[in-house]
């Protein structure tokens, strides 16, 4: 009988250890799934991570170009309306100029000479204070000479007006009635 006990208990002892193990390799399969699940979550969290970052930067450069952009247009229209806020005066001189005083300095801009009146070598002469401008392509033929309005920008073509130029030519023609 004791062989019976024992060779039960053995058995038992067996079949323990055997659901134990299963046990044990169940875990283990349990914790490295765990593990892998983990894993792949830690590594979406890495991509989304990095991809916010990336947007994160890119928005910082397009509103650190925007500030940049937006600097220069307040510091051009300073610049433009410190232009704009000197005075214009229609002086009757011989050759029709119009003075402009900006900031207690004074610039003759030249009115359109009609065509025919004086032969194009003469209307192109100009004083050492004058600048001639080119041709600018209108409907009808326009040829201004004037002094260079201030806040030009070293890589600017001494020989093109600038925008800011052009304006003030637009300004005057428009303004000056008979020039309508």
């Amino acid at each position: 009988m004791s062989l019976r006990i024992k060779a039960v208990v053995d058995k038992f002892v067996q079949e323990l250890k055997e659901a134990l193990d299963a046990d044990i390799q169940d875990r283990i399969m349990k914790e490295r799934e765990m593990q892998s699940y983990i894993e792949e979550r830690e590594r979406e969290v890495a991509e989304r991570e990095a991809a916010w970052k990336a947007e994160l930067s890119r928005r910082e450069a397009e509103i650190a170009r925007q500030e940049a952009r937006l600097k220069m247009e307040k510091e051009n229209l300073e610049k433009e309306k410190s232009v704009l806020m000197g005075t214009a005066s229609n002086q009757d001189n011989q050759d029709g100029a119009l003075e402009i005083t900006v900031s207690g300095e004074k610039y003759r801009c030249l009115r359109r000479i009609k065509t025919g009146a004086i032969k194009r070598e003469k209307r192109m002469e100009c004083s050492s204070e004058l600048v001639p401008f080119p041709l600018l392509i209108t409907p009808i033929e326009s040829n201004y000479r004037a002094c260079t309005i201030p806040y030009r920008f070293p890589s600017d073509n001494p020989k093109r007006a600038t925008p800011t130029e052009i304006a003030w030519i637009d300004l005057f023609y428009n303004s000056i009635p008979s020039f309508t």
